[in-house]
């Protein structure tokens, strides 16, 4: 069992479906989506859907690294003595990620509740060009800006 920790989430899609990606932080540091994206994320899903798709990695990689807000994500953060999951309220069952998943992967469940947060809701233009890149037929939630 995981012991209970802040962090960022995503739920990226993959060529073979979608994957929970997590990164736990220590308390009191710092958890950035960008970090997380930029560094890991971007250039492992280059590296799997340019196999897919019959294309150049580092090409994809540069494509992927400026589309931060593509895909569904959260922040866990420690409030007091329980754990705030900010969402964007865009999981789908499709997905075949659920809250429950999200909270046993950083040890909170029983420990947290879920609050929406506008900032953690996918922007659709960077969606679309995603969807696009990745010749997505599958959709899934965004909005046109944050507030």
């Amino acid at each position: 069992m995981t012991a209970p920790s802040e962090g960022v989430y995503y739920i990226v899609r993959e060529p073979t479906g979608w994957r929970l990606a997590v990164q736990l932080s220590a308390p009191g540091e710092d958890h950035q989506h960008q970090a997380m994206w930029e560094n890991d994320l971007a250039p492992a899903l280059a590296g799997q859907w340019a196999a897919a798709l019959r294309r150049d990695a580092g090409e994809l990689e540069d494509i992927l690294k400026i589309l931060v807000f593509a895909f569904p994500r959260g922040r866990i953060t420690k409030v007091k003595q329980a754990y705030v999951v900010y969402h964007g309220n865009d999981l789908l069952p499709s997905m075949d990620v659920s809250k429950k998943d999200i909270e046993a992967a950083f040890g909170i469940a029983g420990k947290s509740h879920w609050k929406l947060d506008d900032h953690e809701q996918c922007v659709r233009f960077e969606k679309d060009e995603l969807r696009s890149v990745l010749r997505l037929a599958e959709d899934w939630p965004a909005t046109e800006f944050w507030e």
